[in-house]
């Protein structure tokens, strides 16, 4: 096996891993997504991601990333990844949803659901993604992410209806009398609310912050979900906020007549996986 290198790339990170038979190298940089930067801007992260010598040992690349899915922003990519790994006789990119399909699903079919700072989901034939429901992102949908969790709860909060404890809790949580300025003021507003969300790990015994977590579960579900459900049960999830309430999900997915059979907080390791199966074949 030649040396193959496989990138899980979103907006503010991205995850490298190279290997073959016998080593493994990991490497973080920065996002790579290719709406917002530009190609010197691509090139430049890659470089400096990857040190030169083991670039160029690199026979192979699979990169899924934020945004890859328009072929202008798949070119745009390829090239930069070329200009890394000058050797490479194959360079693949794909968006992240497949990378979080084959994360997840490997060579079954299932439904993949990712809920992180954003939410998706997708049906996966065990080859490629066969349906996906729009994600409207975070001004229109975003159900079951931390994004939507994070407005449930100021909503909660400025409309009085989040109870006594809670309430003190939060306002030691965050500046809630700068919050909605804040929110509205930032240049990333998605980001500024999912901090937000880090709230209910701190309160993980509060039946009030978990009933905000299912509803807005139970919200993704009914309204993306449904779709696949004449074609598998089995949903497989991705992400922080699906791996550290997976007691939640898989409850709301039973009342809506799925199983949740796999959760997984990150896709790399899971990639790596799948690419070294695949190449091992």
């Amino acid at each position: 096996m030649g040396k193959i290198a496989v990138v899980d790339s979103g907006s503010t990170k991205s995850d490298w891993v190279v290997f073959d038979d016998n080593t493994e190298e990991r490497y973080v940089s920065e996002g790579m997504n290719p709406r917002v930067r530009t190609l010197i801007e691509l090139q430049d992260i890659g470089k400096k991601a990857i040190p030169r010598e083991i670039a160029e040992n690199v026979s192979e690349i699979y990169f899924y990333g934020t945004a890859c899915s328009a072929k202008e922003n798949i070119k745009k990519v390829e090239s930069a990844l070329q200009s890394v790994f000058r050797n490479a006789g194959k360079v693949v990119v794909d968006h992240d949803l497949m990378g979080a399909a084959r994360a997840t699903c490997g060579s079954d079919r299932g439904i993949t659901v990712i809920l992180g700072t954003g939410s998706n989901s997708c049906l996966f034939d065990g080859n490629q993604i066969v349906d996906n429901v729009k994600s409207l992102g975070y001004y229109m949908g975003d159900e079951g992410s931390a994004t939507h969790i994070a407005k449930l709860l100021v909503q909660g909060y400025f409309y009085r209806e989040m109870p006594r404890a809670e309430k003190a809790a939060f306002e030691k949580f965050t500046d809630t009398q700068s919050l909605i300025e804040r929110v509205y003021a930032s240049s990333k507003p998605n980001f500024e609310l999912a901090m937000l969300a880090g709230f209910v790990a701190q309160q993980d015994g509060s039946e009030y912050v978990q009933s905000i977590v299912k509803s807005s579960f139970e919200e993704f579900v009914s309204r993306q979900l449904g779709h696949y459900k004449n074609f598998s049960s089995s949903v497989r999830s991705i992400g922080s906020v699906a791996f550290y309430n997976r007691k939640i999900l898989s409850e709301v997915l039973n009342e809506y007549g799925f199983q949740l059979d796999k959760a997984v907080q990150k896709p790399i390791d899971e990639l790596v996986k799948y690419h070294r199966n695949e190449a091992n074949q």
